[in-house]
């Protein structure tokens, strides 16, 4: 093979540089991560009452056992119609008459629910057939309620009671008060009310504020205000002094857009299911919450007990909190309130320095790449041009997250190439340390890669996954594409290749390779759509356990155990199936790379992580290269 893709000393001068740059952002960004590292243990209020009766113990008894042992924050949610009836704090009765009537007992209940109501459904006209609702002083017993009817203050329902049993009617005030009195922090929930308009969605940022709730987070499939009033939501919950919580993976409608407007006062929130606690053991449940808040930055755990038919429920939990918050510190994540993330100040001319190097290597390989080729239909110069334009965009903060967001595109494609085709062009054999020297030289500078990208994406709204890395999926499925085709047409050319006998062989790995990728790029991306096996999971655990960082599979068991047998091809000369074996090997470098797009994991996580794939990868990949080559070895012995 030909020399091309050898960089010059001018070019490496360059990558160096961009590369000084890059660190020098990422220890930035690790020194802002480091100092941050707090977690809420929040607990709903629901559940520590379920458990408490089971327990014969008071809440008072039991938010305190909590406490002390590692609960940090209780979420209490509004009351609705259906509490109200199954807790007896409207009571529904029939008149004399046959009219439907719903008597409160508590004057304050029977206040806020008039005002709630009047907030939700201003223009509703009232209709006696809905039911009435009645405050009756001195109301014990349905036969006082009858009596005390002449001294009774009421209101008519805008709809009827059945269909409004999940309308939220504002916060019970002793729950939230009882929290408040142990030291704990009070996190509200609310549902964002049918037919919401501005003046009912401020009601319910102020019924949270009323409460004393320093965060809150919303239910169902959208949050509140969704969403024309979004904005004025951020504006209340700012106003309030009321960061919201974000709950990872809910899908919320209206979460990116409130998140965005929020982005210095929101916190990640990771929540297990209810269903799915008693379906996992014990352990699972713990690295899981513990992993939210190493790898992803989460700031919130709501924790619900895992195991509620124990013999001893109430216990049980605490000792789950007591081994959470253990296993919480052990990582360097304080149990304590903690605070939105903020990112480091970084110029925007610091960040542009990455970006026109990557786009500036971008341009030499394609250069290279096209060089007296039938492809050479754009020069040199229309690139630089427009990697010209994209920095000044960039250093100006004009066209700020477009040009950011194209450069780191560029730079995710072109640093894997770049790694494989600057070291498979030789055919020279070399000893075992120039073996070891090759993989680090293209892991490393994939790594290189992954650091430009970091470093022009470090900004908050990436961090706290307002924003993402843009085009994955082609990040992930062209430099494979491109380092297997280069390689292929260099090695035989473009009339060897047309004219070439395809064996069923050929065929096979062909078609398995293909699915392999396919399936790469279907499992890409911050939420891969294809579901991760029981199986994968169990061995994902074991090696979260054994490993400092999980390495990813594409790297571990794959893309670099397939370097190492291309590695081994290229020092033999088995060049047949070489291309084939790059293909798979630039998966790897391709992971490497996407590992340092996803902003919102700690870069320290990132570093660790490709680390272990490295050597966990390497190891692998001598086993199956001994076995390969031995098996070549019998095949040509035979024959």
């Amino acid at each position: 093979m030909s020399e091309r893709f050898r960089a010059p000393v001018w070019l490496w001068s360059l990558i160096v540089i961009g590369a000084i740059v890059s660190a020098w952002v990422a220890i930035e960004r690790h020194r802002v991560e480091a100092s941050a590292r707090a977690v809420h243990v929040a607990v709903p209020i629901e559940d520590i009452r379920m458990l408490a009766s089971g327990s014969g113990m008071s809440m008072e008894s039991a938010l305190r056992a909590l406490r002390d042992a590692g609960m940090t924050a209780v979420i209490v949610g509004e009351e609705n119609f259906d509490q109200l009836l199954s807790n007896g704090d409207m009571v529904a009765v029939v008149s004399e008459t046959g009219e439907r009537q719903y008597v409160f007992s508590n004057r304050e209940r029977f206040e806020r629910v008039r005002i709630a109501l009047l907030m939700r459904f201003p223009q509703s006209v009232e209709q006696n057939e809905n039911g009435i609702a009645l405050y009756v002083r001195n109301a014990a017993a349905d036969s006082t309620i009858r009596d005390a009817m002449i001294e009774s203050e009421s209101f008519v329902f805008p709809a009827p009671v059945f269909d409004l049993k999940n309308v939220g009617v504002g916060f019970n005030r002793e729950a939230c008060a009882s929290v408040l009195n142990e030291g704990l922090t009070l996190i509200g929930r609310v549902m964002n009310p049918p037919a919401a308009t501005e003046s009912s969605v401020q009601w319910v940022v102020e019924e949270v504020a009323a409460v004393g709730a320093s965060g809150v987070i919303f239910t169902g499939d959208q949050v509140l205000g969704w969403e024309e009033a979004i904005p004025s939501v951020a504006e209340s919950l700012e106003e309030h002094d009321i960061w919201y919580g974000s709950v990872e993976f809910g899908k919320q409608a209206g979460d990116r857009q409130l998140k965005s407007r929020l982005i210095e006062t929101h916190l990640r929130v990771h929540s297990v299911q209810a269903a799915e606690m008693p379906q996992n053991a014990v352990r699972s449940i713990l690295d899981r919450y513990v992993r939210a808040a190493r790898e992803r930055n989460i700031r919130v755990l709501l924790v619900r007990p895992p195991r509620p038919a124990d013999e001893n429920p109430f216990a049980s939990f605490v000792q789950f909190v007591e081994k959470l918050r253990a296993e919480l510190i052990k990582e360097g994540s304080g149990v304590k309130t903690p605070k939105p993330i903020a990112a480091p100040d970084i110029p925007n001319a610091v960040r542009s320095v990455p970006a026109f190097l990557g786009l500036l290597l971008a341009g030499w390989m394609w250069s290279r790449l096209t060089k007296g080729g039938a492809l050479r239909f754009v020069g040199l110069l229309p690139l630089l041009a427009i990697a010209l334009l994209l920095v000044v965009g960039i250093a100006t903060g004009r066209f700020l997250e477009p040009s950011l967001k194209l450069s780191a595109l560029v730079a995710a494609i072109v640093f894997p190439v770049f790694a494989m085709t600057s070291i498979f062009t030789s055919n020279d054999r070399g000893s075992t340390m120039r073996w070891i020297a090759a993989f680090l030289v293209v892991c490393g500078i994939s790594i290189l890669g992954g650091l430009y990208v970091a470093a022009m994406l470090t900004s908050l709204q990436y961090m706290v996954q307002v924003d993402q890395f843009f085009g994955v999926k082609l990040a992930h499925f062209l430099p494979p594409i491109l380092v297997g085709g280069y390689l292929l047409l260099e090695s035989f050319g473009w009339k060897q290749t047309a004219g070439a006998n395809v064996r069923w062989l050929d065929v096979g790995l062909f078609t398995i390779i293909a699915g392999a990728l396919g399936f790469t790029v279907l499992r890409s991306g911050n939420e891969a759509p294809s579901a991760v096996s029981g199986f994968e999971l169990q061995f994902r655990e074991l090696l979260e356990r054994l490993l400092p960082q999980r390495p990813r599979t594409k790297e571990a068991l794959v893309g670099h155990p397939a370097l190492v047998v291309a590695l081994g091809m290229a020092a033999t000369g088995r060049k047949n199936y070489l291309p084939l074996a790059c293909l798979v090997a630039a998966i790897g470098q391709v992971s490497i790379v996407n590992t340092f797009c996803h902003l919102h994991t700690p870069i320290e996580v990132s570093v660790v992580r490709v680390l272990t794939g490295m050597v966990c990868g390497g190891i692998v990949g001598v086993a199956v290269w001994i076995a390969v080559h031995k098996l070549w070895r019998g095949t040509t012995s035979q024959s």
